[in-house]
């Protein structure tokens, strides 16, 4: 008889599975797009209490229109360079936040900006590149395809990729092309804002099927393609596995998270794959030289460490409250939410130690500026805000040591058991897995 229960459960969660996983994400997808819409996701979390941070606002410029996460402002000279999606383009300073000039270009503006000493560099929705200098001129524009990723500067050239998965190195003066690597795609891809990176002369970037690949900087030629998270499932939207955020560099290591797969650590020089852990993330990683830290598709942040892969702590304070980016200040987690709360999340017990709203819209972009925090939210307004509380420092070196802080008390390894790899089935229920 009870076999025959177990039987009847069996079947009845195969048949559960097979029908709502399709749906979930589908809603997965939905409330991504909501949320570009700066809506209120579905079921976010409620705040719980913590402390107020005493801050104080130096300024804020308000630049007229919505914006979204692949259009980031850069500083470069002194200067801060910011777009908004309808084709404007400011130069700010950063001290006081005045509009040295504005300069319109007509056309709706995709993804950027980047900077060098020089010029200013985005990308049009028409496939263009476009470089103008620091006094709004433009210099050049060059046709090269839709392109969502922001472009990648780096000594003489510029290197962007579309989403064809077509690498273009164009000369940064000029705008002539230097080279052109073009990757296999397969059937289906995720949209990708996934920056790129560089070390030791070599461009490294994620592509699809839980790939990372490194190409040389000055030829373009291909030097390793390795897969870190094998796709899984029968049909291309199973399969659509994307690496789409931005891979990290580490000394001789190279850490990449796949879309809905693993994490895992290479050798930046092989490919190798090191080891990996399950751990699903859009939206990429960032580390202090001991831990890795990833927002999770759900919103729940990990610290994981670098050495033996395993959770240091998992925060599941922010689910489904739009958590996309990490920021590292020292001895803090930033994370900004679709309300407009900034969270301060302490780096080695990932509790949150405080909290403070910064505006109405989603935030989208923190940055540290000389000890000060500038922040763009999804209505692209941009925030000056210079932090004056005993329990937040940003002028000291955060110096945590986690190896020998490997948490296995009830509260945390209850949500994740690090050392059979297996991710939150909360986490991975809810979305994609």
């Amino acid at each position: 008889m009870q076999s025959v229960a177990k039987l009847i459960l069996i079947v009845s969660i195969s048949l559960l599975t097979s029908c709502f996983f399709g749906p979930v994400k589908e809603l997965k997808i939905q409330i991504e797009d909501s949320w570009q819409d700066d809506s209120i996701p579905e079921n976010p979390s409620p705040l719980n209490n913590a402390p107020a941070i005493n801050s104080t606002k130096l300024w804020e410029q308000s630049l007229g229109s919505k914006t979204d996460n692949n259009l980031e402002f850069s500083i470069c000279d002194n200067k801060l360079f910011i777009a908004s999606p309808e084709g404007s383009i400011f130069s700010i300073n950063p001290l006081n936040g005045n509009i040295d000039w504005e300069k319109n270009i007509n056309t709706k503006i995709i993804a950027g900006v980047s900077c060098n000493k020089k010029n200013i560099f985005l990308v049009t929705e028409d496939g263009f590149v476009q470089a103008i200098d620091h006094q709004g001129e433009v210099l050049w524009r060059v046709l090269v395809g839709q392109i969502y990723t922001k472009p990648f500067v780096q000594d003489d050239s510029l290197i962007v990729k579309t989403i064809s998965n077509e690498f273009v190195s164009l000369n940064v003066e000029t705008g002539n092309q230097n080279w052109i690597y073009r990757s296999p795609s397969p059937p289906l891809t995720l949209k990708s804002w996934g920056k790129l990176n560089y070390s030791d002369g070599i461009i490294y970037a994620g592509i699809p099927s839980g790939k990372c690949l490194a190409l040389d900087f000055n030829s373009g030629a291909l030097i390793w393609e390795s897969t870190f998270s094998q796709p899984k499932g029968s049909t291309d939207i199973d399969r659509a596995n994307d690496t789409t955020s931005q891979p990290i560099v580490v000394g001789p290591f190279l850490f990449v998270i796949a879309s809905k797969g693993n994490l895992a650590m290479l050798d930046k020089k092989t490919g190798e794959v090191l080891w990996t852990r399950a751990l699903s993330s859009f939206y990429g990683l960032e580390t202090n030289n001991e831990s890795i830290f990833a927002v999770h598709n759900s919103g729940a942040i990990y610290s994981v460490s670098m050495e033996t892969s395993k959770v240091h702590w998992r925060n599941s304070d922010y689910l489904n409250r739009n958590i996309r980016q990490v920021t590292l200040l020292n001895n803090i987690i930033l994370v900004g939410d679709y309300d407009g709360f900034l969270h301060y999340v302490d780096i080695v017990s990932g509790k949150t130690i405080g909290r403070e709203k910064i505006s109405s819209s989603s935030i989208i972009n923190i940055m540290l500026v000389e000890n000060k925090l500038m922040i763009l939210d999804s209505s692209n307004n941009l925030f000056s805000f210079l932090v004056e509380d005993d329990k937040i420092d940003l002028s000291k070196q955060n110096n945590s040591n986690h190896s020998n802080m490997i948490i296995d008390n009830e509260e945390t390894s209850k949500a994740i058991q690090s050392n059979e790899q297996e991710e939150s089935f909360l986490d991975e229920l809810i979305f994609w897995d």
